[in-house]
């Protein structure tokens, strides 16, 4: 079987309160439609979450946690970071400097999966 990742890229440059909740119903239908093992959000467009914005974060990486699925976050910038850390939620959530390291990282940890070779 082969292990499957779904990579979301935002649309917005601040995750708040309408794009907090549009991003957890993306999340999931993402679920509900392919039941990924794997579910990346690349942050690289980024640049602002607010309390609300990190509320739908939290309920996204409980919901997956929930289905079995590992939850992870790329490219996040100062901010976002920042706010990670001023609320304790560094821990919560898995967190990679960009997509190159987060292949590497599944490459280590599944070094037979065909499907990660090419990426």
């Amino acid at each position: 079987m082969s292990l499957t990742i779904e990579v979301i890229e935002p649309n917005a440059k601040s995750i708040n309160y309408p794009y907090g909740q549009e991003l957890l119903q993306q999340v999931q239908a993402c679920i509900q439609a392919k039941t990924p093992q794997v579910i990346l959000l690349d942050c690289t467009t980024i640049s602002f979450v607010d309390s609300a914005g990190l509320a739908a974060l939290v309920r996204i990486a409980k919901e997956a946690q929930r289905q079995g699925i590992r939850f992870a976050l790329c490219s996040v910038k100062n901010q976002m970071a920042t706010l990670l850390r001023l609320t304790s939620m560094e821990s919560v959530f898995e967190t990679f400097e960009g997509r190159d390291q987060f292949y590497e990282v599944l490459r280590s940890e599944f070094p037979h999966e065909a499907s990660l070779m090419h990426l």
